[in-house]
C-alpha cells in the first residue's frame, strides 16, 4: 500500500553475454535440436563443421532485446487497493484506486545482439536444418549465416531467418486521478485527469545469407527471410530442391507512438498495438 507518500524504484539491468559455439563432433539429436543458443543482448557465435542429424532443428539461434533500465514514481496514493507491481520486461499499475496522485514509468530496452553462423557439416532434420531468429537487433543485432554443406529438411525450411521489431523505449504518467486502471495498451478509466504514454521501437537488424551447399526441404523453403525494418542480402551458388527456392520478405514496423488524454471520464482501450512479430509461416 501506498499512503500519501513517495515511492520511488528504479533499476539498470545488465545484458546478457556472448555466446561462443565451435562443434568437430558428429551430433545426433532425436528428439531435440543439435545445437541451439539464446541471449538477450550479447553476441552469439556458431561453428560447425560435423555431421549433425536431428529431431527438430539442426542449428537454432535466438537474439532478443532486454530490459535495460527502468523506473517507477508514485506519490500521494492513499488507497489500500492501490498496488504497483514491477516484473522483467513491463511495469504495470493494475485495479487500482488512487485519489490526487501521480504515478510515472519510464522503461529503456537494449537492442539485440548479432548472430553468427558458419556451417560446413552436413546437417539431416525433420524440421528446419539451420534457424536464425533475432528480436529487437537495430543497427547492432544482424543476422549472418553462412552455409557451405549439404542440408535436408523434411519438414522444414533449410535456412531460415527471421529479424523482428522491438520496443525500445516506453513512458507512461498519469496525474490527479481518482479512478484509474491500466496496463499498457489496456483499459484506461478515470475522472478528473490527465494521461499520457508513448514509446519507441527498435527495428529488426541486417539478414545476411551466404549459401553453397546443396539444399532439399522437401515441405519448406529452400532459404527464407523475413525482416521488420532490416536489410535483407541472399546469395546462393548451390542446387535448391524446393518450393519455392528462396523467399525473402521486407516490412515495415510500427517505429513510435503518442498517447495524450485530459480529463477523460471514461475510455475503453485507448490504444491497442497489435504486432505480429512473426513471419508467414509463425515462427
Amino acid at each position: 500500500d501506498l499512503h500519501s507518500f513517495p515511492t520511488r524504484r528504479s533499476s539498470d539491468l545488465f545484458a546478457g553475454g556472448n555466446i561462443a559455439i565451435n562443434n568437430s563432433g558428429a551430433i545426433t539429436a532425436r528428439y531435440g535440436d543439435g545445437i541451439t543458443a539464446y541471449d538477450q543482448g550479447g553476441t552469439i557465435t556458431i561453428g560447425n563443421n560435423a555431421t549433425i542429424i536431428d529431431g527438430v532443428t539442426g542449428i537454432e539461434a535466438v537474439s532478443d532485446s532486454y530490459l535495460s533500465s527502468f523506473n517507477v514514481n508514485a506519490t500521494n496514493a492513499n488507497s489500500t487497493s492501490n498496488n504497483t507491481t514491477t516484473v522483467i520486461n513491463k511495469t504495470t499499475v493494475s485495479n487500482t484506486t488512487v485519489s490526487n496522485s501521480t504515478l510515472s514509468v519510464n522503461e529503456v530496452y537494449g537492442a539485440a545482439g548479432a548472430i553468427n553462423v558458419t556451417n560446413s557439416g552436413g546437417i539431416t532434420s525433420d524440421g528446419t536444418a539451420i534457424r536464425a531468429k533475432s528480436t529487437g537487433g537495430d543497427g547492432n543485432g544482424t543476422i549472418t549465416i553462412t552455409n557451405n554443406a549439404t542440408l535436408r529438411a523434411f519438414n522444414g525450411d533449410g535456412i531460415h531467418a527471421t529479424a523482428l521489431s522491438a520496443l525500445h523505449t516506453y513512458s507512461n504518467s498519469s496525474t490527479t486521478s481518482s479512478n484509474y486502471s491500466t496496463s499498457r495498451f489496456g483499459t484506461f478509466n478515470s475522472t478528473n485527469s490527465t494521461f499520457s504514454e508513448n514509446g519507441t521501437f527498435f527495428s529488426g537488424g541486417a539478414i545476411n545469407i551466404t549459401n553453397s551447399g546443396a539444399i532439399t526441404a522437401t515441405n519448406g523453403d529452400g532459404i527464407a527471410a523475413y525482416d521488420q525494418g532490416g536489410a535483407i542480402t541472399i546469395s546462393n551458388n548451390a542446387t535448391i530442391s524446393a518450393d519455392p527456392g528462396i523467399i525473402a520478405v521486407s516490412d515495415g514496423y510500427l517505429a513510435s507512438w503518442n498517447v495524450t488524454m485530459a480529463n477523460a471520464t471514461v475510455v475503453t482501450t485507448p490504444f491497442n498495438i497489435t504486432t505480429t512479430n512473426t513471419d508467414r509461416k509463425s515462427t
